[in-house]
């Protein structure tokens, strides 16, 4: 039996060795949904092929969002796994799963590790706290982003790699469409777009180009989204036609959930009518959820949650946004003052004078600043967005990315801050990190 890599879940990648064991599998998140029931999986695997995924020997993690680090699929797949982490500075996934009795392993940076005689693998953590994984086997390079947009520097040194090595084909697997805040923005009641589908697919067309990849595989998008307040983003999805349609490089595009013969280059896909959902099985889960989310609300303590998190980038906030960031939570409406940190209740209508304001469920709210994940909110897609007066969308996504990297911990001492820019920041947006030869 030859060895093979298919794409599974979501970000699933399995690689089976040349006798067709299970060898790596990378962010297996194979049941059950992601984001407080918000997202679900286009096509759940077939009871046989989880049954198989239970005896792979590693499992690759590529960052901490729970669409890739998915708790239920990782104790689904058991304790006979060996996990392997990247070396991110601050990120506490390793820790967690050596908390629940799974055997961890964090890869050196930039450094092959073989999994086997025929295969090794590198990770290359960047800034945003994800990673890239590279697999080198006999016959291919194959070449994992997920959710990783990295910049011009990383990917020439990856296509330097690429010409160096003896490989028949180069696969490249990414993250196609819209995970992410892009799309959550209302301005007087018309939603206002960021980046539109076409954006998504002309930038892989770059990468796989730069890279002189052989195959496409569509990967880490394959989700639809089922609570009632995020089903809208279902219409904003880049789908396998929108790849077709704007696909404009020598790469095969292959189909979502494919599967590939590392000897013969040999290519089969789960048509999309063979797609196993699990949304009418699944949907008293979702409506669980929503009852919760309506009978939740904002006490004092999570008042005081919400200040402190808004307050670690007052600096930020206060000149950009001096009118006030606005919550609406069901009918609760809450204001935090940039200026002197405090979010205190408000009437409704204060919220449109505000700089802009957020409408979130209270309990999902609750929970992400009790767990130190409030940047996981701008990814459910059941946040709106609304802007008020000259507000700028994407400062406001800055905004995020401040907010995020303070959940990391990067903020939290000088001595954090500084290892984070000298271990990923620097080295992987102000130079080129060294990748070395596999063997």
């Amino acid at each position: 039996m030859a060895s093979s890599i298919q794409t599974l879940g979501h970000a699933s990648l399995l690689l089976s060795d040349s006798q067709g064991a299970p060898l790596l599998i990378t962010d297996p998140w194979l049941i059950g949904s992601a984001y407080w029931r918000s997202w679900w999986l286009q096509h759940y695997p077939s009871p046989e092929e989880l049954a198989n995924i239970t005896q792979v020997k590693y499992a690759y993690l590529t960052h901490e969002h729970p669409d890739h680090l998915h708790v239920p699929s990782i104790r689904k797949i058991g304790h006979d796994t060996t996990y392997l982490c990247p070396d991110l500075p601050d990120v506490s996934m390793s820790g967690f799963l050596r908390d629940e009795g799974f055997t961890v392993k964090t890869t050196a940076e930039c450094e092959w590790m073989p999994l086997n005689h025929e295969v090794s693998v590198l990770s290359l953590s960047l800034w945003n706290d994800d990673s890239i994984l590279l697999i080198k086997t006999p016959t291919t390079l194959i070449i994992n982003f997920n959710d990783a947009k990295p910049n011009k520097k990383i990917v020439a040194r990856i296509r330097e790699i690429r010409d160096s090595i003896n490989c028949q084909k180069v696969v490249v697997l990414s993250s196609y469409s819209p995970a992410s805040m892009v799309n959550s923005f209302v301005k007087d009641g018309t939603r206002v777009h960021v980046k539109n589908k076409k954006d998504y697919v002309e930038y892989l067309n770059g990468i796989c180009t730069a890279l002189k990849a052989d195959f496409f595989m569509p990967f880490a998008s394959q989700v639809v989204f089922l609570r009632s307040d995020s089903r809208w983003a279902n219409e904003y999805k880049v789908s396998y036609e929108d790849l077709q349609t704007w696909w404009r490089t020598d790469c095969q595009l292959l189909h979502p959930y494919s599967t590939i013969d590392l000897e013969t280059f040999a290519v089969s896909f789960v048509a999309e009518a063979d797609y196993q959902s699990r949304e009418a099985k699944d949907l008293p889960a979702i409506i669980q959820q929503e009852e919760t989310e309506a009978a939740s609300r904002m006490n004092p303590d999570d008042i005081k949650n919400l200040a402190r998190k808004f307050g670690s980038s007052r600096w930020f906030s206060a000149p950009i946004f001096s009118k006030g960031i606005g919550f609406l939570c069901n009918d609760q409406a809450l204001m935090f003052n940039p200026w002197n940190g405090k979010v205190k209740e408000v009437s409704r209508g204060a919220l449109d004078r505000a700089s802009f304001w957020l409408r979130i469920p209270p309990q999902s709210l609750k929970e992400s600043l009790m767990n130190g994940h409030f940047g996981d909110l701008g990814i459910t897609m059941f946040i709106e967005i609304n802007l008020n007066g000259r507000t700028n969308s994407r400062l406001v996504c800055l905004l995020f990315v401040l907010l995020t990297v303070d959940d990391y911990g990067h903020m939290q001492s000088i001595a954090n801050f500084l290892r984070w820019m000298n271990s990923t920041v620097k080295r992987t947006l102000m130079s080129s990190p060294h990748i070395p030869m596999p063997n």
